[in-house]
């Protein structure tokens, strides 16, 4: 009698900890689904101020949108018109 407890004990401890593993893929699953990549863009003359301007873009993108930005901001910046313009890209993760 004794070693039938035992073994229900077992496979009750197995049970819960395969619903443990489940819930927790499920929670992981349903954070990737409410996360997106927003994307704020700046344009100037002189680079400092177009990564500026395009950092300010991401702030407001974010706000509007809500929820949380997650992760390192990537910056991707390139001259523009004949060299004299530079556009940047400020994008970076938000879940809500």
């Amino acid at each position: 009698m004794r070693l039938l407890n035992v073994k229900s004990l077992c496979v009750g401890a197995a049970v819960v900890m395969s619903l443990a593993v489940a819930g927790t893929a499920d929670a992981a699953r349903k954070k990737a689904r409410s996360c997106a990549m927003v994307t704020g863009e700046g344009t100037a003359i002189t680079e400092a101020i177009a990564r500026a301007n395009a950092t300010m873009s991401l702030d407001q993108v974010s706000s509007r949108v809500g929820g949380k930005r997650t992760g390192k901001v990537k910056m991707t910046c390139k001259k523009g018109i004949a060299g004299i313009v530079d556009t940047c890209q400020a994008s970076q993760r938000l879940c809500k």
